[in-house]
Order: C-alpha cells, then structure tokens, then sequence
C-alpha cells in the first residue's frame, strides 16, 4: 500500500487527518487490507476527525462477491468511517466499477462529476465546519483570468507533455 497521512491543523477549527491511499492493481490485496487497518487503528484509537481518499483498486460494487473487498469495507465500517461514494466511478459498455472513493468520520457528503476528463469520473467532498473560518477577515476569493492568452499558455503547457 502506499500511503500518505497529513494532519491539517487550525487555530480555530478542528486538527483533520487527511490521507491519500494506493493499492495498485495485482497487488496483494491481503498485505492492502492489513496494512490499510493498521493505519485506520491508529487514526481512530486517536479519537481523530479523518479523511482518507485514493484508488484502492477494490470494487466496492463487488463487496458481496468477493471476500477480500468485503473484508476492507467491513474494516471500513469497524473503525467509523464510511465511504461517501456509492455509484460507479468507472462506467463503460461492458463494466461499471467503484475503487476511487472517499471514507470519513465526518457528518459530510460527496459527489461524481460525470465527465470525460479521464476514463474515471472525478470526486468532489462538500467539507463542513470543520474548515470555516470564524474571522470574517480570513475569507479570500481565489479566480482564474480565462482569456485567450491564458487559453493559449494552458494549451502550449499541455502539447509540451509527453
């Protein structure tokens, strides 16, 4: 498994976990699932608020079928957390597959953007209080100028990648 855990602290909201995981494909998916409870143990013996997001190349859609994916979810469930994508996140003529998703122990909601950006849809997390600011003076926007020059300097950067 490889795996990143962040802890984002604010002053006036409350420390997160956030934790990116990887199982890649053909991977043992028993060394995932102890390696994976291992690092859910210590984040929920901790009392932590906790995100963790990534490809974990097990189809939800399949728990019911196949022990192994059953197993990561019901450790899922175990330790508080709950994946808060329950469609397919991959979708073609012949197969409909959920292995990027997002668990938390946070009274929160996600989405899919269905697009054809990528051959898997992207996902998007609403956060909750959690991260509001409660100084009015810490509110900042943050906007893109789209023009042409900009749209043109974005193509350029994009040709110039193998």
């Amino acid at each position: 498994m490889d795996s990143i855990f962040v802890e984002v602290q604010r002053a006036k909201a409350c420390n997160l976990i956030v934790g990116i995981v990887s199982r890649a494909p053909g991977t043992s998916i028993d060394n995932f699932n102890s390696a994976f409870d291992s690092s859910l143990d210590k984040i929920t013996k901790e009392g932590r608020l906790c995100y963790t997001m990534g490809d974990f190349n097990l189809n939800l859609l399949n728990c019911s079928d196949h022990r192994p994916t059953d197993d990561s979810v019901n450790a899922v469930f175990a330790y508080g957390l709950r994946p808060l994508v329950t469609k397919p996140t991959r979708i073609t003529p012949r197969t409909a597959t959920l292995i990027y998703n997002i668990l938390t122990n946070l009274d929160t909601s996600a989405g899919i953007l269905y697009s054809d950006i990528s051959d898997h849809y992207p996902l998007f997390q609403f956060t909750s209080s959690c991260f509001q600011s409660t100084n009015a003076s810490d509110k900042s926007f943050v906007t893109r100028d789209i023009n042409i020059d900009s749209l043109n300097s974005f193509q350029n950067d994009i040709g110039s990648i193998d």
